[in-house]
């Protein structure tokens, strides 16, 4: 599971006839896989209800800065994380959101609790390999399968996962 954390800061060094318009946002994740050439991981901060992107990024070295607009910074309440194709014509964050996380002051940690809930997520399993077996008899190789249902002639499915959002 990646787990982040997630930081403001201002420039010390503005004086009093330049104000800065932007923030660095850090972002520092733990356990985020490439994607490929196919897909970019995208950041967008939750400003008034709307996703405000803060652009997309394929390394996953950590801690990485961007550059992200101070007023809408100062408003954000939540980071989403999504999964995007390459090239995305659709400004909207994808159905694939993989992490997310509401700003307690200057920070956010993250988690994959949007992904679905899977407290309740139960089932038995059995350890054969019931699709070829012949008759009655043992093939020798039962050490190779997990299946997830009640044995039984024929076995019967039994794993109960929720219900998943888009994406």
């Amino acid at each position: 599971m990646a787990l982040g954390f997630f930081t403001t800061s201002c420039s010390n060094d503005d004086d009093a006839t330049t104000v800065s318009t932007t923030s660095g946002l850090t972002i520092n994740l733990n356990g985020l896989e490439a994607l490929g050439e196919d897909f970019v991981y995208e950041g967008c901060i939750i400003v008034d209800g709307s996703p405000v992107s803060r652009g997309t990024f394929s390394s996953v070295n950590f801690p990485q800065t961007f550059q992200v607009n101070t007023v809408q910074l100062n408003a954000a309440t939540t980071f989403v994380l999504s999964i995007e194709p390459t090239i995305d014509v659709d400004p909207l964050p994808a159905a694939t959101k993989v992490l997310a996380g509401d700003f307690s002051g200057s920070a956010a940690s993250v988690n994959t609790g949007l992904v679905g809930d899977f407290s309740s997520a139960s089932g038995t399993l059995f350890l054969r390999t019931p699709t070829d077996k012949m008759g009655m008899g043992n093939n020798g190789n039962d050490e190779n399968g997990v299946w997830f249902g009640a044995p039984g002639m024929p076995p019967t499915a039994n794993f109960t996962l929720p219900v998943l959002p888009a994406g």
